[in-house]
């Protein structure tokens, strides 16, 4: 389209190359100036250029003051700028706003600035101020909505980057700060073993790069194949190499312990955004044959040589996400199939179901809502966050891996999950109460995994308005809260009535303050819930009365 504009509009194409050859001059002295060290990384943005060539003026022993988005302090292209900041004890403070009361008329609501204060190299601050989502200058009176932070809080929190995490409240940062001090990262770079998950990062398909080897449902059909579940097949003897057309799965499809959430249809009123979840119904989650549907496929060849042989289900992450949403991390057990990048894949050398144990809980959420600045759950996110050492989870492996089969395999089409895990069986019966209370058995039990009291618990689950608010409105009470604080209550009652005491525990006075003394308390809650816990569930997770018949199977 460029190109064909210089034979028709030869003005205007001259104006495009003169201000491209501009444009093009302002990146080259920016890059190899020297001058912007730090804030030319990456894509650029007049903020932190604006922003360095300030704090570079001030005087030794002077400040300056600047109105910049947010994304400077949690921003990947930015987080060395930051990280500087930090180490060289220049930051004052940050306060962050929404713009929702619209103290700039002119910018969108849901834009992000902040009021960020530097000092001069003789006036160092060993404390920085922070404040997240505040709307208005008022709320910067509040003593919750204040707190600070030091150089080494940011080592701790966000290891890899050094970015700020965006608490909400000061409870949030003494209550996150904790968990680090108790569950290291899920990978720590630079560190031989600071991988301990054998954790790689895959996208398999991106949406539009990849585009050309995405096939429609109307263009399969016209080339001859058949709609088996949701794959295409076609007979091998018909002369094509290929026999076998897999589902694009999307984020959309996909949520906690639900790979059949929703058909993806083309919308044929939406401008922007066109491919929308048509939700399945409770009447098709119940039927073990349905799959769901999506726009295109991809040929099984392309699928085979993105996955080794041995992958025989796929663990993923909607990238797409808020610290605002109804949940933040979400993460799904997925068929062996094609996923495009708005799911990127976790490849795990070992026990991938219980690392999507982990990933689904509250506990691991609510840290996640306090580190995830933008839309998207990154790798560098990701990485970071607090997980529970393999073998601390081990310890409880027994109750864990039941649960997790359960809730997974409701369809034929995750058989090949069931056989990770040694299962043989028909996929479980979907109910909607029991799965319910299989949910809260295992998030209580990731609470106290994680180190968590049951006061902090209560005021973790209040950090989930919208679950609370479905909640209320069909049950007129807060019943995933609730479900999650009786088992948990249960399980430290099974402690006490096992070891005689509460101490060390996380509701005592003396509670886990580090990696030794969680792994402790671990395995001396296993050895309480074997002997003296009671589950609620009846029968028991993963039990063969809760299968579909066998003359189920396709």
């Amino acid at each position: 389209m460029i190109r064909d504009l210089s034979g028709i509009e030869p003005e205007t194409y001259a104006r495009y190359r003169a201000d491209q050859r501009r444009l093009d001059g302002v990146k080259h002295f920016v890059h190899t100036s020297e001058r912007y060290p730090l804030g030319s990384v990456g894509r650029l943005n007049t903020a932190p250029l604006f922003l360095e060539f300030m704090w570079n003026a001030i005087a030794p022993s002077g400040q300056a003051g600047a109105i910049v988005p947010t994304g400077i302090a949690t921003d990947s292209f930015t987080q060395e700028f930051f990280r500087q900041m930090i180490e060289r004890k220049a930051l004052v403070s940050l306060f962050d706003f929404e713009n929702r009361k619209g103290i700039f008329p002119a910018v969108d609501s849901r834009m992000r600035f902040c009021l960020l204060t530097l000092s001069g190299y003789s006036n160092p601050s060993d404390q920085a101020h922070f404040s997240f989502f505040a709307h208005e200058p008022a709320d910067l009176d509040s003593h919750d909505r204040v707190f600070e932070l030091a150089p080494e809080d940011f080592a701790l929190l966000n290891p890899n980057t050094h970015t700020c995490p965006i608490f909400r409240t000061s409870q949030d940062a003494e209550i996150t700060k904790a968990i680090y001090c108790r569950v290291p990262p899920l990978v720590r770079k630079n560190d031989l073993n600071g991988n301990p998950w054998g954790v790689e990062f895959l996208l398999m398909f991106m949406m539009n790069t990849d585009s050309h080897l995405f096939e429609t449902r109307d263009e399969l059909e016209a080339d001859g194949w058949t709609l088996q579940g949701n794959h295409f097949i076609r007979q091998p003897d018909d002369g094509f190499s290929s026999d076998r057309y897999l589902p694009l799965y999307e984020g959309k499809m996909a949520t906690i312990y639900d790979h059949r959430v929703a058909d993806i249809v083309k919308s044929k009123t939406a401008k922007k955004r066109q491919n929308q979840p048509r939700y399945l119904d409770l009447h098709k989650k119940r039927d073990p044959l349905i799959t769901a549907m999506p726009l295109n496929w991809v040929n099984q060849t392309e699928v085979d040589g993105r996955l080794t042989s041995d992958v025989t289900w796929l663990l993923g992450v909607n990238d797409v996400t808020s610290s605002t949403n109804e949940r933040t991390a979400v993460a799904s057990a997925l068929p062996r199939s094609a996923v495009g990048h708005s799911e990127p894949i976790l490849q795990v050398s070992r026990s991938p179901h219980l690392l999507l144990a982990v990933l689904s809980s509250y506990v691991f959420d609510y840290v996640a809502r306090q580190k995830v600045g933008g839309n998207h759950l990154t790798w560098e996110y990701l990485t970071q966050l607090p997980m529970l050492p393999q073998e601390l989870i081990k310890n409880h492996e027994c109750r864990v891996s039941p649960a997790v089969l359960e809730l997974v395999y409701t369809s034929w089409d995750m058989a090949p999950f069931a056989g990770s895990l040694a299962c043989s069986s028909s996929p479980y019966m979907w109910d909607d109460d029991r799965r319910s209370l299989i949910r809260a058995e295992l998030d209580a039990l990731m609470f106290h995994l994680y180190g968590v009291s049951r006061d902090d618990a209560t005021y973790m689950m209040e950090t989930f308005p919208i679950v609370k608010r479905k909640d209320e409105q069909k049950y007129e009470q807060f019943r995933t809260k609730n479900l999650i604080l009786d088992r948990y209550d249960a399980m430290t009652q099974a402690y006490k009535a096992a070891h005689g005491t509460l101490t060390d525990t996380p509701n005592s006075t003396a509670p886990p303050l580090d990696q030794a003394s969680l792994s402790h308390y671990s395995r001396r809650l296993s050895e309480a819930l074997a002997t003296h816990y009671q589950t609620n569930i009846n029968p028991p997770p993963a039990h063969p009365s809760q299968t579909h018949p066998a003359s189920t199977r396709p």
